[in-house]
């Protein structure tokens, strides 16, 4: 059996390993949360583009492609169930016509380009900022 002053010890250095232990979990959580906000906003782009891919005039109605992208952002933490408008603050979503003569293949495309600023679950400076911004763009054809 250990002495009193060896389990004493043993006290202190979980002591020590504590706070690392929670910091590294946090670390993965944080990670975690990025991760997932990094696939949504790029999956918010794609189908905010297949959208407008559809439109065959040159007036893109660009509110119905924020609709599709925030309803791909909805489970992000800072989205929520009340964000309507696409240019107000955690995300931005802008939709563009490219011509022809700019597009890589030569046909009409359109890009769409979603911005979603991401909070951190801890602001370590020099390490992990507060905010984290995600900007995911996606050129697509249009349809004929």
């Amino acid at each position: 059996m250990a002495s009193r002053r060896e389990q004493g010890s043993s006290l202190v250095e979980f002591g020590f390993l504590l706070p690392w232990c929670v910091f590294l979990f946090i670390g993965i959580l944080d990670f975690g949360f990025f991760a997932y906000a990094l696939i949504a906003t790029q999956g918010a782009a794609r189908v905010g583009a297949i959208y407008a891919s559809g439109s065959t005039s040159t007036a893109l109605d660009t509110a119905t492609t924020c609709g599709y992208a925030i309803d791909q952002l909805r489970g992000l933490p800072n989205i929520g169930s009340t964000l309507s408008t696409c240019n107000s603050s955690p995300l931005t979503v802008t939709t563009n016509l490219v011509s022809g003569s700019s597009s890589p293949d030569g046909s009409n495309a359109v890009n769409v380009s979603v911005t979603y600023v991401s909070p951190s679950l801890v602001a370590i400076p020099g390490i992990l900022p507060g905010q984290i911004t995600i900007t995911k763009s996606v050129l697509m054809k249009i349809r004929s």
